[in-house]
């Protein structure tokens, strides 16, 4: 189909077309006359377009979505946040101006409006709702599980992943709030570069090279003792989130993470013995610099969840990221 037929099958102007196809959404096929030809895959393509459009989502998301595929459910998820603050805020204009009708006499003027007393006017109608903690606790679980999600997801792996996220909303629910809008305010660059990168620390891990995986981990230790803002992020991360977290990793572990995906028990287990390498290897002096740089928060007892394997993923977290703090910081 050429422009003018794809634009009359979707009620679209020719315009709209050839928007799309200048900020790189629409790939159709560019003919020696300059015509452009739409096969099926194109067509597909506005289809996507369209319904993401139908959702709200904003050409640059969009973009975004196309250019970083595997934060799709991250900018999904942020525009749902996106529209209920728009919906929050329209809620509250809506309050608002239904309270100036109802305050001004019948035959009042602007002037009136300034006698009407402020304790009326609404500022905020926001609420975290059970929906937005469940849909916060999906997409924390899938951050938390990001290094393991490659498996195709059947039927009983949906079973397993719905359980999964019940956990993590269990777990978490006090902190919930608080975790949407850390997601919430990341860029699509971040989200993809820290994503990205843990997932590429567990397939270091997954190549089997434990002198590798100790080299690395004795870097994040020396990071986290010499690091004023790592372990600011640590201390105060600790209680609220690090100990909730765990307790999120080792409710799975016990059935749902190991019949989930295939490669986690090997990569749990590849760690484990790289970091009980590192506690026998330890120098006393060394634990004694964790123990200070971290307020004495630092367990190193538990099986596979002690805090080494917080550590191994903190500088990769979208939660505890230290560069991402740094430039919220500016």
């Amino acid at each position: 189909m050429q422009i003018y037929q794809i634009a009359r099958k979707y009620g679209l102007s020719r315009k709209t077309i050839h928007f799309y196809i200048q900020n790189d959404l629409l790939h159709p096929t560019k003919r020696e006359n300059n015509y452009y030809e739409f096969d099926d895959e194109s067509e597909k393509e506005l289809k996507l377009i369209l319904r993401l459009r139908q959702s709200g989502m904003s050409i640059e998301n969009i973009q975004n979505m196309i250019h970083f595929p595997t934060c799709t459910n991250f900018f999904l998820f942020k525009q749902y946040f996106s529209v209920k603050k728009t919906q929050c805020k329209a809620a509250i204009e809506q309050t608002n101006i239904q309270m100036l009708l109802e305050e001004i006499p019948p035959n009042g003027t602007y002037a009136d409006i300034m006698d009407i007393s402020d304790a009326y006017i609404k500022k905020d109608s926001s609420s975290f709702t059970e929906s937005d903690a469940k849909m916060t606790a999906r997409m924390t679980a899938i951050f938390l599980l990001t290094p393991f999600m490659h498996q195709e997801v059947d039927e009983y792996r949906k079973f397993l992943w719905q359980r999964i996220e019940r956990i993590t909303l269990t777990e978490l629910k006090p902190i919930l709030y608080d975790i949407m809008l850390q997601l919430t305010s990341l860029s699509a660059q971040d989200m993809y570069r820290l994503s990205t990168s843990l997932a590429s620390s567990f397939d270091m891990v997954a190549s089997g090279d434990k002198e590798k995986i100790k080299k690395y981990m004795k870097e994040q230790i020396q990071l986290l003792c010499d690091d004023l803002t790592v372990q600011h992020i640590w201390n105060t991360s600790y209680v609220k989130f690090i100990t909730p977290v765990k307790q999120v990793y080792k409710e799975c572990h016990k059935t749902l993470i190991r019949q989930y995906t295939t490669s986690y028990m090997y990569c749990m287990d590849m760690l484990k013995q790289a970091i009980d390498e590192i506690k026998n290897e330890m120098k006393e002096q060394t634990y004694l610099r964790i123990l200070q740089a971290t307020n004495h928060q630092f367990n190193i007892l538990e099986e596979y969840y002690n805090d080494f394997f917080i550590l191994f993923c903190f500088k990769n977290s979208v939660f505890l990221s230290p560069s991402v703090y740094q430039e919220k910081q500016h």
